[in-house]
């Protein structure tokens, strides 16, 4: 009997693994979709030659509107509803593939009714994607304590790799079906249906009713020790998320070739981001966030300039700078929301909320800025992206203050 039983327990043993290896597997494959779908706006915008003051606009206030509620949508996850928000997320995100209707009637598309109804569709994708990430954040982190950085930095990674293909994915559907990019949600919900299954995280519930004055509560006991991590995030954000929305403008500028322009260049950066996190994640596990994070720090905000002012340098340098710095600068995220979740641990996905949703919408107003320099600045878009390589230098210098305290 006591074979037997000791060989029950294995069997148990071996399919609780299986799940959760399956529940990981649904968690980053939910991740890679949720930033993939998410970079249709951005290229929609350079596909269609709308005007980038106007789409910066449009992604700044859906970004600021959505990403607000992250920490609101952490703590109900906290309350237990990871699962469902990070299902919804990801079947709602992909609302924004509704874009090829607009793209095929030009008329509507150029018309103050189209800008407006197209706001609306990336509001609510962008929204889709708030519910996704907090929930989705802490349940990646669960676990051994000492991979924490590592399964964190595996989860941004397949995130990093749906970004780095999601152009290149919208802009070759979108001209191979005449601009009916809907076909994607064939795998894509496909997809949804086995995650709906096999999506399953560690049941976690912290007692007590999901409120605002309960969220203002939980902030308000954790909100010194995440300001200097959120300003860090918040700055570092500002120059990524501006070379991101402009790279495929930048890219043409250069005279780069339609394949770069249309998700090459995209690709290049972030594929330097999705290799590189992990083993960056391994070094701050060994050697400390505050050393690791500073020198990404020092180094991206170096690089960046290099990137989008080194107009004269040839294309495979380009992309070199573009690849470092993808890897390094992209890595100060991962790193500074796995520290956040080590330093309140009791409410992970509150805090990924604030980590990532409210530093992403303050950072969000530098594509807008940086539109609105190229538009009615008439500054090139190499030069307007210059002047959001400020706050980068800012971050950098911060870090090093805060890494020596």
């Amino acid at each position: 009997m006591g074979t037997d039983h000791n060989g029950g327990k294995g069997k148990a043993t071996a399919t609780g693994k299986r799940a959760a290896v399956g529940s990981f597997l649904a968690l980053i494959g939910a991740h890679f979709i949720v930033d993939s779908v998410g970079q249709s706006w951005v290229i929609f915008k350079k596909l269609e030659n709308l005007d980038v003051a106007r789409a910066g606009l449009i992604f700044m206030i859906s970004v600021m509107g959505a990403q607000l509620l992250q920490p609101f949508f952490g703590l109900w996850a906290d309350r237990g509803r990871r699962r469902e928000l990070v299902l919804v997320g990801v079947a709602v995100v992909p609302v924004a593939l509704l874009l090829g209707i607009f793209g095929r009637d030009t008329a509507l598309m150029n018309s103050a009714t189209g800008y407006g109804v197209m706001f609306a569709v990336i509001l609510l994708s962008k929204l889709g994607s708030s519910l996704f990430h907090p929930a989705a954040g802490s349940a990646a982190s669960e676990g051994d304590p000492s991979r924490r950085h590592a399964r964190l930095g595996l989860f941004v990674a397949s995130g990093m790799a749906g970004m780095a293909l999601g152009q290149w994915i919208f802009s070759a559907v979108y001209h191979i079906t005449d601009k009916h990019p809907e076909w994607l949600y064939i795998p894509i919900y496909s997809f949804v249906f086995f995650a709906l299954f096999a999506f399953r995280p560690p049941a976690r519930r912290i007692a007590g009713a999901v409120t605002p004055r309960a969220l203002a509560k939980e902030l308000h006991a954790v909100a010194g020790r995440l300001f200097p991590l959120w300003m860090l995030q918040v700055l570092s954000g500002a120059s990524i998320v501006c070379l991101h929305f402009l790279l495929p403008e930048l890219a043409e500028e250069r005279g780069c070739s339609p394949v770069w322009v249309n998700g090459g260049a995209v690709f290049v950066q972030i594929a330097g981001t999705a290799i590189m996190t992990t083993p960056m994640g391994h070094l701050a596990d060994r050697f400390g966030h505050g050393r690791v994070g500073t020198a990404c720090l020092v180094g991206g905000a170096a690089l960046y300039f290099v990137v989008v002012l080194g107009g004269n340098l040839p294309l495979w340098w380009f992309a070199v700078c573009l690849f470092v710095y993808g890897g390094i600068h992209g890595s100060v995220g991962p790193i500074l929301i796995a520290h956040a979740q080590h330093i309140v641990s009791d409410h992970r996905s509150m805090t990924t909320g604030v980590m990532m949703g409210w530093a992403w919408a303050a950072s969000a107003p530098a594509t807008w800025l940086a539109g609105s320099l190229v538009a009615h600045g008439g500054l090139s878009h190499a030069h307007a992206m210059a002047w959001m390589g400020i706050p980068g230098v800012l971050a950098a210098v911060m870090a090093f203050v805060v890494s020596r305290r």
